[in-house]
């Protein structure tokens, strides 16, 4: 019994030591950012295109007394995240992959990539949609999505919530689609 229990402790030592190295990476990086170019700069890129889409003569308003200070501070935050994700994963990886089997670190890479290109293949048509091209003569800003946008999500979160409660299942059709029994 204290073995088992010293090896669960043992776990979570390890998993708390790179869940602490992961913020620390992220908080270095925002650190970062905060300092060059500023969370400001960030959200006044990422504003950019809004700006453009406000009618002439207009601009944003603020709603609330530290709106104008908290929404930089959480966009530097998320873009920190992302600067760090790379590092966040590869300790997340460090800390799952000797608890696989050599079949399932295979198929790690695989869903990675495959998720990755269906993420981006969702998102796609909607950043064009939102960002990259004006709305057409006599649409309105507010307005129902087209339908296949609104079936891709319907999708996603239904696949999302299946594999949720059914894991295995993607798992033993990765095993026959291998070969294996």
């Amino acid at each position: 019994m204290s073995s088992t229990q010293d090896t669960f402790i043992s776990h979570l030592i390890e998993l708390r030591q790179r869940l602490m190295r992961s913020l620390g990476a992220v908080l270095v990086i925002f650190v970062g950012l905060f300092i060059w170019p500023g969370t400001g700069a960030i959200y006044d890129l990422l504003a950019l295109p809004l700006m453009r889409a406000l009618p002439e003569g207009t601009r944003m308003i603020a709603t609330g007394v530290i709106t104008p200070f908290m929404v930089p501070m959480k966009v530097g935050a998320l873009a920190a995240f992302m600067v760090a994700l790379p590092y966040v994963l590869h300790q997340a990886w460090a800390f799952v992959a000797p608890g696989l089997y050599e079949h399932e670190k295979r198929l790690a890479l695989p869903i990675v990539i495959a998720s990755t290109l269906l993420t981006a293949g969702y998102f796609a048509p909607i950043v064009h949609r939102a960002f990259l091209r004006p709305p057409p003569a006599g649409e309105h800003a507010h307005g129902e999505a087209p339908w296949p946008m609104v079936a891709a999500l319907v999708t996603t979160a239904a696949l999302t919530v299946l594999l949720f409660f059914l894991p295995e299942v993607p798992l033993a059709l990765a095993r026959t689609l291998q070969g294996g029994t």
